[in-house]
């Protein structure tokens, strides 16, 4: 659940493990007895979310994908992760330094040991 705006019940919302993305908490009740609707455009966090667009949170935030855009952001990430998965394997082979920082230290005479 993504609301801009506050939730309470905090220890019921993680008993549960449903995951919210909120602006933080209150202790109150909020107005749960409408107004409302259902699929139409709504602005959240100043981001317009349509119906059928694509919703993506974790621990880091949140972010809308246009529903036309998600071919394109697909792509994208799928290079992300495929470029990512080699920088894991140079780490856990050892090596923690990228190349590039590496040879800007040394240019800037840094000694690396």
């Amino acid at each position: 659940m993504v609301t801009d705006g506050l939730v309470r019940d905090i220890f019921g919302i993680k008993e549960v493990g449903l995951p919210v993305i909120s602006s933080g908490s209150i202790p109150t009740s909020p107005f749960k007895d409408g107004p409302g609707e259902v699929n139409v455009p709504i602005t959240c966090g100043g981001i317009l979310v349509r119906p059928g667009d694509i919703i993506f949170g974790d621990a880091d935030g949140v972010v809308v994908i246009p529903q036309e855009n998600t071919d394109q952001v697909v792509q994208k990430a799928m290079e992300i992760a495929a470029s990512e998965e080699i920088k894991v394997k140079d780490i856990k082979s050892g090596h923690l330094i990228p190349e590039w920082v590496e040879r800007t230290l040394k240019e800037r005479g840094y000694v690396l040991e």
